[in-house]
């Protein structure tokens, strides 16, 4: 990891448009900041309400998700115990 780690900034001198990929990225950064800083002048109740609905989407996704998550921990599991019980007859 360290090793490939001291080759990559090497890399980025071989690539001519990496400087202008970070200028246009660093750009529209800029723009939705000043962006939201304008819509904020008006208030900020849009983005409570916007945030609020993502987090009752996100947790309700979680809550009716949980019960098939538990399921396929336990199929896993029986899949493992089988493997293992099937490779300990095989030797």
């Amino acid at each position: 990891m360290s090793f490939r780690a001291a080759i990559l900034p090497g890399q980025f001198n071989r690539k001519p448009l990496l400087a202008f990929s970070f200028v246009v990225l660093g750009g529209f950064a800029a723009y939705k900041a000043a962006e939201f800083l304008a819509q904020t002048y008006a208030g900020t109740q849009w983005y409570q309400g916007f945030l609020m609905n993502a987090y009752l989407w996100l947790l309700l996704g979680i809550l009716f998700r949980l019960s098939s998550l538990g399921l396929a921990a336990q199929q896993t599991a029986l899949v493992e115990q089988t493997a293992r019980s099937a490779r300990r007859w095989m030797r």
